[in-house]
This record gives structure tokens, sequence and C-alpha cells, in this order.
């Protein structure tokens, strides 16, 4: 247990962590050590990985200080928390508490089952007047914060507001020289006041704080962030020390605005009082001109501490603590609360973590006194028991029967000790990291899609085809005058959906109507050239794989209930190849097809793709194209599963001509005019539409849905024939085109999945190609993931 005696406060700023550790001995208070770890980016800054660098920052402190045997009491920002303060009725002792939580619902502004709280009750000598003030924070909020030293392994025994902290840290050093004064700690983003007087504090928390210095440096004198807060920095010593405070006196009147407005409340509701001195706090306060200014504006003294005297400091750091005096008063005040010497005592630890923890300090207590219990009545029974004469009588007597029930429960207390000390929890880590499986599916299908969409434009034309792509409307109708990029010549699908059905197991495939789950992928349109989606910013959860025997995991499932083994047919093969348009007939020869051995099938996922494409040939294009992409790419190894084209044509595509279909009959005639009028071509409109993005990426388009109607620019709102919104809007270019040779295609493919195990494998070949790590660290996840995939098929052995 850490002791009482000994204990570190540690602060959490947006600038650095400061840290320091008190050890009573006696009657004095020593300061052993203190450290301050400056981040190496000020955590607001965009687009900084706060946790990352907290972390690091904590992990650096552990390996230069030993926190084990000590307490360790921290602090969140005053504005990260909630402050409210009230004045409760006369009432008996026992029933404060009560009042107390009454008030916390109604000045909490959330429910108070979702925020951890505490109190502090402020009552002068001889004064029935009871003030008391409630302090919480939300539990999402709390855990967050806690995460950081959770994940460094530091156990935190208290958690407090920054604003007490402060104010413990001058009550301690002299009790009656705070009354009537008037902290002012200005943080990064914020800036706490904190008013003590008549032996009770009140705070409020401004949103001004050092950052809004550095912007106003940043506006003045055009400079980035990192520059004008090194330049705030060196304010002091500067010889633009003039010019900088003038570029920051805006903010200094926003301030003390702000400080005035606070206190004039204070004293609305604390008419006696009288606020005689200000003390500045934060590195902020050493800039130039700031003290002198608010001396000024508010008409109260106002200084900086320059030491503590109430402690006792070892003489190599004395001069360094005086120094950086401004800058510890919270992590000081933090320590006097590990040490029980502090004027409020407030912890908003969730209770959870408490009570885990007093479960923990009493179950030695609870074992020993299991023990005992069964020595005592197992020596009890056995006395009981030598008395021959009596011993008939004595199993029938009240006394056996209680003796009976004592021992009984003493087992069953001893046995859930031993429960408790025996449990892994590599088991809930284990299951925690089965979450992350198949996590890349989705964007795997949609990035799979996207390739074989973009390799439609590779060939000998590429060039030609790519100023569809490029929407260079001149250079198409002159490609176009000379043969050589006419609407059927143009390369190019539009995607209406991707919809998709997940079958679990071959049997519900089999079964008619089992129809496993059905939703859109996609809906609306998609222009040709999808896009490199990529795997959507790395796999995740790679690192630290959990060895646990099979018989530990409990709850999961038979995989193979989900992966059966299929036999596959040469005569299935042979038809299959036979079948295919894309193939060379000639390729096939007289070779004997040598046995195929069966192969496993589980899940899939088939994926149906609608949309139209304006080429001549469409059989060709799309299965030549189209599909020979997916049967040549279906078995990469970076992927979650393997895909399947199905070997009968007709199943795979199907393709009509929109002129032949009802729909494009119906919008040939509804305009009234000839089939080649530009005003009634949803198609050609929507070929407009896909040129009209000039990248090959993920062209959303509207106007894709239902094809009645005239489209214009691509919103999905249709217009008819007659109405004369339509005319109002611009006309594109090449809208005098015929669509009504476009074809409509239906396209389905099959996504199989992998097992979970090999599953995991692909993510880290996944990682490698999407994320620019060295070589050394991919080989090493996959080393990872490999060695996770092996112990999971011999968790499978030994379960079979």
């Amino acid at each position: 247990m850490p002791s009482k005696n000994d204990c570190w406060g540690i602060e959490v700023g947006s600038h650095a962590i400061k840290a320091v550790r008190l050890v009573k001995a006696g009657g004095n208070v020593h300061l052993e050590d203190y450290a301050i770890l400056p981040f190496k980016q000020v955590l607001t800054t965009p687009d900084l990985n706060v946790e990352e660098e907290i972390q690091v920052q904590l992990d650096s402190f552990l390996s230069k200080h030993d926190v084990s045997k000590s307490s360790v009491i921290v602090s969140v920002p005053g504005n990260k928390a909630f402050a409210r303060f009230a004045s409760l009725p006369p009432v008996e002792k026992k029933k404060v508490p009560e009042i107390v939580r009454f008030e916390a619902v109604q000045q909490i502004p959330f429910p108070i089952e979702e925020v951890e709280w505490d109190y502090q009750i402020f009552q002068q000598e001889e004064s029935p007047d009871i003030k008391v003030g409630i302090f919480a924070i939300t539990k999402e909020r709390i855990a967050h914060f806690l995460s950081n030293f959770n994940a460094v392994n530091m156990k935190v025994d208290a958690v407090t507001l920054s604003p007490l902290a402060v104010f413990n840290a001058f009550h301690h050093e002299d009790p009656e020289a705070d009354n009537g004064a008037i902290y002012i700690d200005i943080g990064t983003e914020s800036t706490d006041v904190i008013i003590v007087e008549g032996g009770s504090v009140w705070t409020r928390t401004l949103q001004i704080g050092g950052n809004n210095f550095t912007n106003a440096l940043v506006e003045s004198f055009k400079l980035s962030f990192p520059k004008a807060e090194k330049l705030k920095k060196e304010a002091r010593t500067s010889k633009y020390a003039r010019q900088i405070f003038q570029a920051m006196r805006p903010v200094f009147a926003d301030l003390v605005q702000e400080v005035q407005r606070s206190l004039g409340y204070y004293k609305s509701i604390n008419r006696d009082s009288e606020l005689n001195k200000i003390v500045g706090l934060g590195s902020t306060f050493k800039l130039p001109g700031l003290q002198k200014f608010l001396k000024q504006q508010l008409q109260m003294d106002v200084s900086r501490p320059d030491g503590y005297k109430q402690i006792d400091i070892n003489g190599r750091l004395e001069s360094d603590v005086a120094e950086n005096a401004v800058n510890l008063a919270t992590a000081y005040g933090l320590a006097l609360q590990g040490l029980e010497l502090d004027a409020v005592n407030a912890n908003i630890l969730p209770d959870m973590i408490l009570r885990e923890r007093m479960w923990k300090v009493k179950q030695p207590w609870f074992a020993a006194a299991a023990a005992a219990l069964v020595a005592t009545t197992a020596a009890a029974a056995a006395v009981y028991m030598g008395d021959n004469s009596a011993t008939e009588k004595s199993f029938k007597s009240p006394a056996a029967r209680t003796i009976s029930q004592v021992v009984s429960l003493a087992k069953q207390e001893s046995n859930k000790y031993s429960d408790v000390s025996t449990e892994d929890p590599r088991v809930k880590i284990e299951n925690l990291y089965r979450m992350l499986d198949y996590r890349d599916l989705w964007p795997a299908i949609l990035a799979d899609i996207s390739e074989a969409t973009n390799s439609l434009v590779d060939g000998a034309d590429r060039d030609t085809q790519m100023a569809a792509f490029e929407a260079d409307y001149k250079k198409i109708e002159d490609l176009a005058e000379d043969n050589k990029l006419a609407r059927a010549q143009r390369k190019r699908i539009y995607i209406d959906s991707i919809k998709t059905e997940y079958i679990p197991t071959i049997e519900e495939e089999d079964e008619e109507g089992s129809g496993g789950m059905n939703f859109d992928m996609m809906g609306g349109g998609m222009m040709g050239g999808m896009g490199e989606m990529g795997m959507m910013g790395g796999m995740g959860g790679m690192g630290g794989g959990v060895s646990l025997e099979a018989e530990q995991i409990t709850g999961r499932f038979d995989e193979d209930e989900f992966w059966k083994e299929v036999a596959v047919e040469e005569e299935e093969l042979d038809d299959s190849e036979a079948d295919s348009t894309l193939m060379d007939e000639d390729s096939f020869g007289d070779e004997e097809v040598e046995e195929v051995a069966p192969k496993m099938q589980g899940p899939r996922i088939v994926v149906t793709i609608e949309g139209t494409t304006p080429y001549g040939e469409p059989y060709a294009f799309l299965g030549q194209n189209f599909l020979n992409w997916f049967r040549e790419n279906g078995d990469r190894k970076n992927r979650p599963y393997t895909i399947e084209v199905p070997s009968e044509t007709t199943e795979a595509m199907k393709v009509v001509r929109i002129g032949d279909t009802t729909m494009g009959t119906t919008m040939g005639r509804s305009s009234g005019r000839s089939t080649t009028s530009a005003a009634t071509r949803p198609g050609a409109s929507r070929d407009m539409m896909g040129m009209g993005d000039d990248m090959m990426g993920m062209g959303m388009m509207g106007g894709m849905g239902e094809m009645g109607g005239d489209m214009g620019m691509g919103m999905g709102r249709s217009f008819g024939g007659n109405n004369n919104a339509a005319s109002l809007l611009p006309t594109r270019p090449l809208l005098d085109e015929d669509f009504l040779d476009d074809h409509k295609f239906t396209i389905k493919l099959y996504f199989n999945l992998r097992k979970p195990a090999d599953a995991r494998v692909t993510q880290a070949e996944a990682k490698s190609d999407n994320v620019a790590a060295p070589a050394e660290e991919v080989d090493e996840a996959t080393d990872v993931a490999e060695e996770q995939a092996n112990n999971d098929n011999n968790m499978e052995e030994v379960q079979a």
C-alpha cells in the first residue's frame, strides 16, 4: 500500500507535466523532489495526438522517479470540470448529505448518474451558516483522463480540481494571510479565479488563457503559432518588450473585464466581503506589464509567489523551486492533499475504482478470517464429536446445525477468494482483441471495386480515354468528330448502386427464401473512376498477441459451424471455364486437369453492382476488363476474403440496352421531342456529371436515382419536359448525344470470408501496404499476427 506520509502531486498541463513529492516526518514536511517535463508541442496544437504526448512524458517521468511506495494525487483543469457553490439551511448534521445530493442534482448540468462528484462543507466556528462546494466531472471525461495513467501503469489514488489544489497550497502556507485573497491562475486555454475568504473558497473559470496572448502576437506580427509562442516566452528579456505589450494589450483588457465581472458577482452574493490582494500564477504572469496593468485596473496589490516557506527544501533544490514557484502551486497543493494536510479534500476519482481498491486491501483479511473460521469450527466440531456419549444427541441439537452452516459458509468464502486471486485478466484482453476481426472488410470491398473500375481505362488508348475523366469537353468533341472517342467508344461505367447480402452458412445460402442480411452499401450514382480508396488508415490492434489455452477462452463460436469443406468437382471447373467469354477457348487444349483438393467455404457476402455503360460492346468490355480483374485479383493476401466470380456468365452478368427497355421508351416520348433531344437525355446528362468531376476519385453524382424526366446539375431533382424551371438551368456540353444505345448492367460477385485467424494475418499485410512503416516494424507486426493465428489454431485443435 502507498504511504500516507509520502505523496507525489502531479498536474498535467497543456505546456508541461509538473510534479512535486512531499514527505511528512514528525511535524515537518520535506520537499524531496520535483519535476517539470515540457511537451514538445503545446497540447492545443491542431492534429496533435494528445494522449500519446501525455503518455510519453508520463513514461519519461516514471523512468526517473519511483512512485511505487508513494500515493499519487492528480488534478483536472478547472475548465474540464464543474464547481458550484450554495448555502444550506440550518439542519441536523446527519441530514446534510441528503440535502447536498438534492442540491447537486439541481446544480450539475448533467444527469447525476453520468457524473462523478464530491462536495466540501465550509462552516465557521460559532456560525450556523453552512456553505457547500459541489465539484463534478462527467464519467466519460474522467475515464478518458485516467486512461493516460493506466497506459503507463501509474496508479492514481485521488483526483481533484486544479483550483482546489491551489487553495490547499496557499492555505497551508498561511491560513490567515490568504483571507480576502484572489488567486488568478492563467493556464493555456483558461484562467481560474480563486477567491479565499472566511475559511471558504469560491472559484470561477474564465475562457481566456495563454493561447489568447499568443494569437494576439500571431495577428500583430504575422508569425506562425510556434514562433509567436517563443516570442511570448522571451518577451521579458526582448528588446521589443514594449511592442509585444502593445500587441497583447487588448487581451489584457479582456482578462481584466472578465475578472471584474467575476468579482462583482462574488460581492453580490457576499456583501460583507473584503478582497485586498491578488496573487498571480502560471507562466503567462511572467509577461512584461501584466502585473502592473492588473494593479492599475483592479486597484489592488498584485504579486507572484517566490517560494514556499512551510516546507523544508534541500538547498540544492531551493533556488530551482523558488524560480518555478509560479508554476508549482497546483502540484504542491495536490501533494499536501495526499499527506492529509489539505483544507479541501474533494475527490472525484470514480467510485468503481475506489471500491475495487478497498476490496483488494481487505482480501487478505477476508482470507485470514475465513481460514481462522474454518480452523475454529473444525476444532469445535472435533471436540464436540469427542464426547462419544453425547454424539447422537449432539447431531440433533441446534448447535450442530449452526456449526455445519458456518463451516459451509466459510468454505464458500474461501472458494470465492481463490477464484478472485487466480482470475486471469488475459481472457478479457483476448475477447477485446477479437473485436478487431474483419474491421477492414467493408473498406476493402469498396477499394477492390474502385481498383477494378479504374482498370477499365488501362490499355493502348488510355490517353484518349482520359479526356473523358478530365472533363475536357473541347477535346472530347474533337476526338468524337475523328471517331476516336464517340459515345460508344468511351470505356466508362456509372455505378448506380452496390447491394450486398450476407450469407452466414452454406446451408442458408441453399435454402430458398432464407435471405441473409440485405442492405445497400451505396446508393445514388458513382462515377466510373472510384479512385484509390485505401484501407481507411490502418488496421489497428496488431500489437501484443495474447497466448491462452483453449479452455480459458469462453463463449467462442465453433468455426466448424460456419466454415465447411466443399468439394470442387473437375466437371464444374470445366463448365465454368468453357462458358466464360473472358478466356481463350484454345488455351485449354487437351491438357489433363489435375484433381482439385477440397476447399473450405464459410460465410460470404453477395455483392450486386448495378449501373450503366455507354460502351458499344458491353459484354466483351465488362467481361474482359471489369470481371476479369476480380478473377485475377480474387485471392490477395492482404484481404480478409477471396473473390469468386460466378462460373455461369448469365449469373455473373446481365446486360440490356436502355432503348429496348420500357424506361428508355418512356423517356424518349415524355417530352414530346425526338429521342435525340438534349433535354430528355438523363444518360447524357449523367455522362457529363461523371466527367464533370475532374478526378478519378469516388465521384458521388446526384440525379442517378429514378431515370424519368429531365435531370439538371446532378442534384437528383427531376424536372418534367414542360417545366419552366428546367429551361433556367445552364446546359452542359455534349447533351445532344443519344443515350438510348447505352446499356444497363447487373454484375454479381461472391466475397468469401477467410477464417478469423487467416484474416488477422491479412491485417498485417494490409498495414504494410497502406502505412509507410519501416520494414522491420511491418515484419514484426506480421510475426505477431501469424503467432496469434497459430495460437488460435492450437486452441481449435485442443477443443476438437
